[in-house]
């Protein structure tokens, strides 16, 4: 029988031990040395080799990024996650219907998010009447009244409201990577821009809309320059350990040049989580093509539907 050596120091093993005057007992936790045991509640437990009747080494549960939970807690986490990073002016719980409220500016900052259990996400009424709420609460603000579905975990609430008349309004997938399987060629170099979103940077991204919301939550933004113009922007926040990346834009007349990849480096490198997570629209190929290259894979889909009646 093989027994545990030095190189197998600092996993996590089960050591079953048989004693010569019968039974057997086992030991849980991180060898220290080959012949002693730290258990969780911090004891050192010592053993003899030759009362070794079987030992393994128990595999690291995958920590990385969009792993370790339901599919349905993970999305709920991460959903969770981007909106703090975008918050709107008004957020207010009727049952688990989430509305947020702002300047009309994003359909994340303008919309209701179910935040409760799946598939309907827990409204305070029957769907008829929390749907009629939503309509009115949303038009007495001037705003167009829309829901933000994180896919699978909402597709029977999709489905109602597809029924009621909702209309498709945009579809997007979000993608994650974990920091180290990230894959950057040499690339124009983009630099920080501090903390707030310059003229200049909300000039490229094309809406000073924008910076309101993003005022509102600790961010870095990072710009890139070229032929003497601001051509590519980026903006980071971080919150439960993941880093999210949003309004990442080159201006069309200089997309194809490596330069959405070096704003996304540097972003990456501006953040102290090991989690990336991005947002793109499903049309957006182009887009898509360039973070599949980098790296990154699709965790869901969402999408948001509009009343227009």
């Amino acid at each position: 029988m093989n027994f545990p050596t030095e190189t197998d120091i600092g996993s996590k093993v089960t050591v079953r031990l048989h004693d010569p005057e019968g039974g057997y007992r086992d030991i849980l936790g991180i060898l220290e040395t080959p012949t002693a045991v730290r258990k969780r509640s911090g004891e050192l437990a010592h053993f003899d080799p030759a009362k070794i009747h079987i030992w393994k080494i128990i595999p690291t549960i995958s920590h990385s990024a969009g792993t370790g939970a339901p599919l349905s807690l993970r999305i709920s986490e991460l959903e969770a996650a981007a909106g703090a990073t975008w918050p709107a002016t008004e957020i207010v719980d009727f049952g688990g219907w989430r509305y947020r409220c702002s300047e009309g500016f994003t359909f994340r900052a303008n919309s209701i998010m179910p935040i409760g259990k799946a598939p309907l996400g827990e409204p305070s009424t029957s769907l008829e009447a929390a749907t009629s709420h939503a309509i009115a609460y949303f038009k007495e603000r001037g705003l167009t009244p829309a829901f933000h579905l994180p896919l699978p975990s909402y597709a029977a609430l999709d489905q109602y409201l597809e029924d009621a008349g909702w209309e498709l309004g945009v579809e997007a997938q979000v993608m994650i990577a974990d920091r180290s399987n990230l894959k950057f060629t040499t690339a124009p170099i983009a630099r920080s821009l501090g903390t707030v979103p310059t003229p200049a940077w909300l000039s490229v991204q094309g809406d000073d809309r924008a910076g309101t919301i993003m005022s509102r939550y600790p961010a870095k933004y990072v710009g890139l320059r070229w032929a003497d113009q601001d051509v590519a922007v980026g903006r980071l926040a971080e919150a439960d350990n993941w880093a999210i990346l949003t309004r990442i834009f080159v201006k069309p007349e200089f997309r194809g040049r490596g330069f959405g990849a070096a704003v996304i480096k540097e972003l990456v490198d501006q953040s102290n989580c090991e989690k990336i997570a991005l947002q793109v629209n499903v049309e957006n190929l182009p887009a898509i093509a360039l973070y599949q290259k980098l790296g990154f894979r699709v965790h869901h889909y969402y999408r948001y539907r509009t009343w227009s009646k």
